[in-house]
C-alpha cells in the first residue's frame, strides 16, 4: 500500500466523511511514520476551508434553480411552517425548532398560528438567563400553553440554560424540570416550584443553521445541537442565497401591498432599490423593505437617505 493510501485509510477509519483538523493529521502521520512531504500532499488534497479537512467527496455543482422553482419551494416551506406551528399550538407537537435567516417572516408565521390556536402563549427573547428560561417555562407548563423562544441564541452560551431547554424538549412521556440553584426567584419564589412537570410546547426560532453546525463535530455547539435535534421537530426554511432572500422579500412586499399597506408604485420602487443595492444593504429582510417604504412615502430624496442610513459604507 502506498504511503498516501495508508494515511487516507487511517483517516477514513477514524473520521469517515466527518471533518477533521491539522493536529489530527499530524498525530496519525506521526504514528504511521509518514514523511512531511507525503503528509502535505494529503492536506492539499482534502483541505476544505478555514483549516478544516474532510474525505467527503466534492459534490457535483448543482444546476441553478429558476426563479419560479425557488419561489414555489419557499412558498411550500412557509406553508409547511404554518401547518407545523399550528400543530404545535394545539399541543400535538411538543417541541419545534425553526431555523432561517433574520427578517424573512419566521416569527410572524409562528405568532399568527399560536395566537389563533393556543390557549396561552408567551415570548422569551433577547438575553435569557437560566432563571429567566426556567421562569418562562414554569409560566407555560400547562397543556395548551406555548413558550416561544425567539432571537435568543445566547442560550447556547450557557450550559444551565441548555440543560433546562433540553429537559423541556425531551421526548419522554413526562418532562420533569428541576431547579437546584440557590437563586430564589425574588418576589415570585412562592409561585415557582423547584420541581414541576412541563406539559406545554416549546417553539424555538433561531438564525442558526443547525445542519451546518453538525458538519463540524469539533464545534462547541455540536453536542448540544445534536441533543436538541434528537428531541425536537426541526424545520429549516432553506433560504441561503441572496437570490432566495430577494425572492422571499419581493413576495412579502407584494403581500403587504395587497393588504393595502402601500401603493403598487411604492412597492415596485422599493423592490427595485433592494435589487440594485442587494450587495450594499446591511440586511436583506422584510424589516429593511418596511423601512424603505416609510422613507419612500415621507422623504423626497428617499434613495439618498436610504443609501446613507441603510447601506454599508
Amino acid at each position: 500500500m502506498k504511503v498516501e493510501q495508508k494515511l487516507e485509510a487511517a483517516l477514513k477509519e477514524k473520521f469517515g466523511e466527518n471533518p477533521f483538523k491539522r493536529p489530527d493529521i499530524d498525530l496519525i502521520a506521526s504514528e504511521l511514520k509518514i514523511k512531511t512531504k507525503d503528509k502535505l500532499k494529503i492536506m492539499e488534497k482534502y483541505k476544505k476551508a478555514h483549516g478544516v479537512y474532510s474525505l467527503e467527496p466534492e459534490a457535483a455543482p448543482k444546476k441553478e434553480e429558476s426563479t419560479a422553482v425557488i419561489f414555489k419551494r419557499i412558498k411550500e416551506r412557509f406553508a409547511l411552517l404554518n401547518q407545523i406551528a399550528t400543530a404545535a399550538a394545539h399541543g400535538q407537537i411538543r417541541a419545534l425548532i425553526v431555523s432561517g435567516p433574520p427578517g424573512l417572516g419566521k416569527t410572524h408565521v409562528v405568532t399568527e398560528a399560536v395566537e389563533s390556536h393556543a390557549a396561552y402563549h408567551t415570548f422569551l427573547s433577547g438575553i435569557a438567563s437560566p432563571a429567566g428560561l426556567y421562569r418562562t417555562l414554569h409560566e407555560t407548563r400547562d397543556a395548551g400553553s406555548v413558550c416561544i423562544i425567539d432571537d435568543c441564541d445566547t442560550i447556547f452560551s450557557d450550559l444551565g440554560s441548555l440543560n433546562i431547554l433540553k429537559a423541556a424538549c425531551d421526548s419522554t412521556k413526562r418532562r420533569i424540570l428541576r431547579w437546584s440553584s440557590d437563586y430564589s426567584f425574588g418576589k415570585d419564589k412562592e409561585h415557582i416550584e423547584k420541581t414541576f412537570e412541563f406539559k406545554g410546547t416549546v417553539i424555538f426560532i433561531t438564525n442558526i443553521d443547525f445542519e451546518t453546525q453538525l458538519k463540524n463535530p469539533n464545534s462547541k455547539l455540536y453536542p448540544h445541537i445534536k441533543a436538541l435535534l434528537s428531541r425536537t421537530h426541526y424545520l429549516p426554511l432553506d433560504i441561503k442565497t441572496q437570490k432566495e432572500c430577494l425572492i422571499r422579500i419581493q413576495e412579502l412586499i407584494k403581500s403587504l401591498h395587497r393588504q393595502g399597506n402601500f401603493s403598487r408604485e411604492e412597492a415596485l420602487d422599493v423592490v427595485n432599490f433592494i435589487r440594485e443595492n442587494a450587495n450594499k444593504l446591511r440586511e436583506l429582510s422584510v424589516r429593511t423593505a418596511i423601512k424603505l417604504t416609510q422613507l419612500r412615502a415621507t422623504v423626497e430624496d428617499w434613495k439618498t437617505v436610504a443609501r446613507i442610513t441603510m447601506c454599508k459604507n
